[in-house]
């Protein structure tokens, strides 16, 4: 990964995130938005977006994009607008702030695949999912009471809805993690992988069984995908966790450095 420059990193986790959003939905784009919603699953936050490039716009543009994309969140009748925008400055700040918007820092982090001499002596591995009995243990890992893996509280059965119907694209897998030994196979822990460039994939939606956290269970999961992605001769993988989560201090427990930072700003509708 030392030879891949870091803006280059950044483009992709960042193309993947609209890349992402975009996947069985339907698009409203402007010239510098995109908004995006899944449809039937309005009231799950991660089903609705609006994705704005900040850094190209003034004040005046950036609030009239705003006021534009709150009227498709309200078109759409999703539960909660959230905007990802990148740096901006005090005014556009106070601006959302007037308006009831939170800001949430989401950190962007790179890590190379690890060494695939560095067996998991227990037999745990990733497995993509391809069949009924696969969706029904990964609905088994999303139980409540724990958020999402976007820090939202959803009703499960309202998440793998969403996995499902971008799944279905093609443009995405979604792997289980299943534990071996007195275990017997159960799967604690899931994911998706996307392509994002040459070489690079997107980790996406990384979510530990929430009775299995607490238990170094999530770093195993962890370092074993990464090794399965060195099997496969992947270079790096992109990653974005929320600032302060447990997320941010798992993903640079195996590795991963921050190359960046992207914003979201959210209300409830």
């Amino acid at each position: 990964m030392r030879d891949i420059n870091d803006r280059y990193l950044m483009d992709c986790a960042l193309a993947s995130e609209r890349s992402y959003f975009r996947l069985a939905a339907e698009e409203h784009s402007g010239e510098h938005l995109l908004f995006a919603v899944v449809p039937g699953l309005e009231s799950l936050p991660a089903a609705s977006v609006c994705i704005l490039d900040a850094e190209k716009l003034n004040m005046n543009e950036l609030s009239q994009a705003i006021k534009e994309g709150e009227e498709a969140f309200a078109r759409a009748g999703a539960h909660t607008a959230r905007f990802y925008i990148g740096e901006t400055d005090k005014n556009f700040s106070a601006f959302m702030e007037g308006r009831s918007y939170r800001r949430r820092t989401e950190i962007v982090h790179a890590v190379a695949p690890l060494p695939i001499d560095q067996d998991d002596p227990s037999g745990a591995h990733w497995r993509k999912i391809s069949c009924e009995e696969d969706w029904a243990e990964k609905a088994a890992i999303h139980t409540p009471p724990s958020l999402a893996s976007d820090g939202y509280a959803s009703h499960p059965s309202l998440w793998l809805s969403l996995e499902r119907h971008k799944a279905a694209t093609g443009k995405i897998d979604f792997w289980i993690y299943a534990l071996a030994g007195p275990a017997n196979g159960r799967a604690v822990a899931t994911t998706g992988l996307m392509r994002c460039g040459d070489g690079i994939l997107r980790i996406k939606n990384f979510f530990v069984q929430s009775d299995c956290r607490g238990k170094g269970i999530g770093k195993l999961a962890l370092r074993c995908l990464l090794r399965q992605l060195k099997s496969t001769d992947e270079n790096a993988a992109v990653l974005l966790s929320i600032e302060g989560s447990v997320g941010e201090r798992l993903y640079r427990s195996v590795g991963a450095r921050d190359i960046g930072h992207i914003y979201e700003w959210s209300r409830e509708s």
